[in-house]
């Protein structure tokens, strides 16, 4: 019984006693209780009566629009109030804010806020005068910012190519350009779920008549979960007064490549054109180059060659979805030559590799009788009339490396070709990776002792043929042969011919 008792004063002592059922009444009566207790202790209270009373009262919660309510848990910058963040964002700059601004929809509407893009104007995009609206909406000065931007960097940029270079009559100013605005080339590979896994180029190499960027990562997907493969120029957008660009510019992105990956049917459609020890190459389309590891499989390195030829409108011209598609040019009818398109042709050839020029020639004055073999062939270098010897002393092979690893591809090389018609305009333009192969018991030219190689290349609007002699006595390769075939097509779409 007294057992009982007990349980059933715990009962009612803890009744009494819980949180839940104090009441508002009940706290200022203690509260009086513990007033008057210290006053009658002799204790007095530096508040006056009104304060006092006013501390007793329940506080008010604060209201969900000034304060976020914040879940039970640890407080992050999400429970910020609008205000505060908006303070924060204020001191980023405009790289940071376009970042920010995928995060979330709150975080889109912030980074949208006039005033702070007002900022942004007036500090980077300086001598553009804007006719504002009476009531802008949220985004109206980053639209500003960002196409003004653009604006005034392709009017400093692009009559920089007016200059043109004698040699190659392409323009001059292709690698300042391109330097000075800090362009970059990006990588986007998406897997079967559809996430991207995007990567900045690793290298950048300038030439004469092009460019070669390569890419090499530890984090690249597995080559086989891949589906497609996508390459942008990144274009920053604000420059300083001496026209370079900005450390923390926001980037427009200019698409080059968009094309479906099947490792599957790469493979079982093209063998390797070239390996060492540690991986093997293959030609993709769009003149990339593609190595895999020879343990595991997976990828290696990605090199693209991109030719000189509108690179710079394609760059800043060119939108995230859409490429630059050059201007159609006006056909040039000529009923007086009855060979109008077959002759006075000219062309400038390089064989490099990834950092050096290996051999460079320029041809003139090449002509072709009426087409035949489909096309307009043209011979540079004649095996019957090659009384100067072409020749050059390097190994034609590639050196590649990556993060770990380096080593060279042997017998291979990267052709830079461009081909110009009788009013020196390019009608075609190459920059591709070649296997140097070992000729044919058919093709070997018994003129030179030494082992003959052929390079042979191919694409929509040519083909190109090479022979070469290697002269091991003497370390040099002897070029005895070099034709190019226009196709016909090529000749009829560009001159307006009807040649069949």
């Amino acid at each position: 019984m007294a057992s009982n008792r007990h349980k059933d004063h715990l009962n009612q002592y803890l009744k009494t006693h819980k949180s839940t059922n104090k009441t508002p009444e009940r706290d200022k009566q203690s509260q009086n209780r513990h007033v008057q207790a210290s006053t009658s202790r002799g204790m007095s209270s530096p508040k006056t009566d009104s304060s006092r009373q006013a501390s007793t009262q329940p506080r008010k919660k604060p209201s969900a629009k000034i304060f976020p309510v914040i879940p039970r848990g640890k407080a992050n910058i999400g429970h910020l109030p609008d205000e505060i963040l908006l303070e924060i964002f204020s001191y980023l700059g405009p790289s940071n804010l376009l970042s920010l601004s995928r995060v979330c929809h709150r975080w889109l509407n912030l980074t949208n806020d006039n005033l702070i893009w007002k900022d942004v104007f007036e500090k980077y995009v300086k001598r553009q005068r804007v006719k504002v609206p009476e009531r802008p909406p949220s985004n109206w000065w980053k639209s500003q910012c960002i196409f003004k931007g653009v604006e005034q960097r392709n009017k400093r940029m692009l009559p920089l190519l007016k200059k043109i270079s004698q040699y190659t009559k392409l323009p001059a100013n292709t690698q300042k350009i391109l330097t000075k605005s800090d362009v970059r080339w990006q990588l986007t590979l998406v897997d079967s779920d559809s996430i991207e896994h995007t990567f900045q180029c690793n290298d950048r190499f300038y030439f004469n008549m092009s460019i070669t960027t390569r890419w090499y990562s530890l984090e690249f997907p597995p080559v086989r979960r891949i589906r497609r493969l996508k390459i942008h120029s990144m274009n920053p957008v604000f420059f300083d007064q001496n026209g370079v660009a900005q450390p923390n510019s926001p980037c427009q992105r200019s698409l080059f490549i968009d094309m479906e990956f099947k490792w599957h049917k790469i493979t079982s459609d093209h063998k390797p054109i070239t390996s060492d020890d540690l991986v093997s190459v293959y030609n993709l389309p769009h003149s990339m180059m593609l190595a895999t590891w020879k343990d595991g499989g997976e990828m290696a390195f990605i090199s693209l060659c991109i030719h000189s030829n509108h690179l710079v409108e394609r760059c800043f011209l060119g939108s995230s979805l859409d490429s630059y598609i050059p201007p159609s040019r006006l056909v040039a009818m000529d009923d007086i030559d009855p060979r109008y398109g077959l002759h006075d042709y000219s062309c400038t050839i390089e064989l490099r590799n990834q950092r050096a020029v290996l051999w460079s020639e320029h041809f003139r004055g090449l002509n072709s009788r009426e087409p035949g073999g489909g096309g307009a062939v043209l011979t540079a270098i004649d095996v019957d009339e090659n009384i100067y010897h072409h020749n050059l002393s390097k190994k034609l092979s590639i050196p590649w490396k990556t993060d770990l690893f380096k080593n060279i591809l042997q017998d291979m090389v990267i052709m830079d070709l461009t081909v110009l018609e009788e009013r020196d305009l390019p009608i075609w333009c190459v920059s591709a990776p070649v296997k140097v192969a070992y000729a044919d018991e058919g093709k070997v030219d018994f003129e030179f002792d030494g082992i003959d190689y052929v390079i042979d290349y191919d694409d929509a609007r040519g083909k190109v043929h090479m022979s070469l002699n290697w002269d091991g006595a003497n370390k040099i390769y002897n070029v005895t042969h070099f034709k190019m075939h226009i196709l016909l097509d090529t000749v009829n779409a560009w001159f307006g011919t009807k040649y069949k």
